[in-house]
């Protein structure tokens, strides 16, 4: 009698299909848990930058004396004039020429610049994927602010879900709260 001593090409094709299989299915795993740690990366991102920004505000309301609408007294709060939109083009400032906090949320970009003024020294930093940011001065009893801030990648208007979506709202008020 004649014996082989090698495979078939059908049991060729059947092993092969079979890994292909396997691998399909290791794949498919593999796609999923690459997805889930960027979102949850991304999630991340915006909570930092949100978080971040929230600090400093706390920083700089802390800091002044009193915070009110007013003209040329350190610790003013100015708000954009004719906003009836929340979350448009803003520019809120602290303070006065000399020792001024000045931020400005850009819509379009998704960004906060917060630029520093203190004697001659000015510093500039800016927060990353801020889609919502309002500041309201609070008068009486106590002075201080009320901050909202939405994070996202995606715009604030859009109908699509943003799995990154993020929001913190806080309400400061100064340490000196008389006048």
């Amino acid at each position: 009698m004649k014996q082989n001593k090698g495979f078939t090409l059908v049991e060729i094709v059947i092993v092969l299909a079979c890994l292909v299989g396997v691998l399909a299915f290791f794949w498919k795993i593999l796609e999923s848990s690459s997805k889930d740690a960027y979102t949850i990366n991304e999630k991340m991102e915006v909570q930092n930058s949100v978080a971040s920004l929230m600090n400093i505000i706390q920083q700089d309301t802390q800091e002044a004396k009193i915070i009110l609408i007013s003209e040329n007294t350190y610790g003013i709060f100015t708000t954009p004039v004719n906003s009836s939109k929340v979350y448009e083009n803003k520019k809120y400032e602290f303070g006065n020429e000399s020792n001024k906090r000045t931020y400005e949320f850009d819509s379009s970009n998704k960004t906060v610049t917060r630029i520093s003024i203190k004697g001659g020294d000015v510093e500039t930093g800016t927060y990353y994927n801020i889609v919502g940011f309002s500041l309201k001065p609070i008068n009486k009893p106590n002075y201080g602010v009320e901050v909202d801030i939405i994070g996202g990648k995606k715009d604030y208007d859009t109908a699509e879900l943003d799995k990154s979506r993020y929001s913190l709202n806080s309400t400061f008020y100064t340490r000196n709260t008389a006048i």
